[in-house]
Parts: structure tokens; sequence; C-alpha cells
């Protein structure tokens, strides 16, 4: 993201990174850090819409203020393949039980 970043003429001094994280939850405590050593406390959160609610969370959970900007949203076509199982329904199953199950152990820990 940083090359990106600079190849579209952003300065290199105002590219913050954080490369600690291995989690949701490591990366609101670490980016927090982060965004406060620059004075940010407000940011616009982009991840996939499905991750949103427990990203947003972990990030107010430190005190952040979150702006939701969500990406890649999943949409039913009413079509055959909504119905019934393949490929695509069976991987977006799993993330939707990925999503459920980080939430709840998230709140378990006391991370949201």
């Amino acid at each position: 993201m940083r090359h990106v970043l600079e190849s579209e003429g952003v300065p290199p001094n105002l590219i913050w990174t954080e490369g600690r994280s291995r989690s949701t939850h490591e990366n609101a405590v670490y980016g927090s850090a982060v965004l406060r050593q620059h004075g940010v406390s407000v940011i616009a959160l982009v991840v996939e819409a499905s991750s949103m609610p427990r990203a947003a969370a972990s990030f107010r959970k430190v005190g952040i203020t979150v702006v939701p900007a969500p990406i890649r949203f999943t949409q039913l076509s009413l079509e055959f393949t909504d119905v019934f199982p393949n490929g695509q329904s069976i991987r977006l199953n799993g993330e939707t039980v990925h999503e459920l199950v980080g939430l709840l152990w998230y709140r378990l820990r006391g991370w949201i």
C-alpha cells in the first residue's frame, strides 16, 4: 500500500504504517497508537462490509471515532444459485460464520 500511495504522489512522511498486528484487535490497538502520535482520533475505516461490525467495534473500544466506509458488499441476485449450494455460497457461509464467531470471541475477550 505504501508503494501505491507514493506512486500516487503522497509524500512518504504522510504515510503511517503499523506492521505488528496479526488480527483486527491488534490492528486497532497498535494502529490507534500510531494515530494518536499524529493527533488523529477520527478515522474513515475501510474494510470489507462483512468485517465492519467487528473492526469498527475494535477501534471504538480503543477510543477511536469510526466513520464506516465498507467495501465488497455481498448481494443476493435471487437466482437458483442463491438457494442451492455451490462454491460461492459455501465460501460466503464460511465468511459469515467466521465473522459471527469473531464477534462472539471479541466480546468474550472484552475487545469490543
